[in-house]
């Protein structure tokens, strides 16, 4: 019979292995932790290559390690289409890069971003990624990011790939302003209150107020909308016995005081 020796060569104890330039060190870090962040490294989203070098050492020594990480998002974001899921990641890793104590909460079924009030959010729709912020309207936004939602000092930007999102430093910058306005107490501008125009009171109602005291004052006493909704259900109507109706109905309701709606009012 012949036998087989396996020669095994150990290195010697104090030979230190030569380390690949740029490669996390070990001191303050073992075990996973010390995988964690060396993949953090080494494991870059495909066009991710203009993320600043600093920020990579940031989150090498933990502090972009989204201690505030929410299991929410991480479900949404895993349940959206995958050209969204490197985007939503990225957007998510760099709100935390500018604000390490931001805070993840899901509203209205899309992922906020919040920071002593609300600071921004995004969504992932069918073919494209959604991201703004709260006050946009206050925000310099020197590169054209935004667009203004109407009545509304909300604003977003639209992608449908990741590299059509702005460079690292830009959108971080974006980030830290919008925190800054919430830590300073900036509030967004007040909307402008437009008064409802007045619309005519069509000469059949007209009438049918006259005959009816109580039923005049009332209709005398409501606010525009209130007498809006009252004209809009009376002229809506497509038969003229429905009108004749409604009409009738709208005097008997006015004379105990009563609007279109009050069916829905609360007590």
């Amino acid at each position: 019979m012949f036998g087989v020796i396996l020669l095994v060569s150990l290195p010697p104890r104090n030979v230190s292995t030569p380390r690949a330039a740029n490669a996390p060190s070990e001191a303050g870090a073992s075990g996973p932790e010390f995988l964690r962040r060396a993949s953090t490294l080494y494991s870059r989203t495909p066009g991710d290559q203009n993320a600043p070098t600093d920020q990579i050492s940031a989150s090498l020594t933990g502090i972009s390690s989204m201690k505030n990480r929410s299991p929410e998002f991480d479900a949404y974001i895993d349940k959206s289409p995958e050209f969204a899921k490197p985007i939503l990641k990225k957007i998510r890793r760099l709100y935390h890069n500018a604000c390490p104590q931001i805070e993840e909460q899901i509203k209205w079924g899309c992922p906020h971003f919040g920071f002593k009030g609300p600071v921004g959010s995004m969504a992932a729709f069918k073919n494209h990624v959604a991201y703004g912020f709260w006050k946009a309207k206050l925000l310099k936004d020197p590169h054209k990011l935004l667009t203004m939602m109407t009545k509304a000092s909300m604003g977003h930007s639209r992608i449908t790939r990741l590299s059509e999102l702005p460079a690292d430093k830009i959108l971080i910058a974006y980030i830290s302003e919008a925190v800054a306005l919430n830590e300073q107490g900036v509030k967004p501008p007040a909307r402008k209150k437009t008064r409802p125009k007045e619309i005519a009171v069509p000469a059949d109602l007209a009438l049918a107020l006259k005959t009816n005291k109580k039923a005049q004052a009332t209709f005398a006493a409501f606010s525009p909308s209130h007498r809006r909704e009252y004209i809009e259900w009376i002229t809506g109507a497509k038969k003229e016995e429905t009108r004749q109706r409604r009409l009738a109905t709208a005097i008997e309701w006015m004379a105990q005081g009563k609007s279109q709606n009050w069916k829905y009012e609360r007590k």
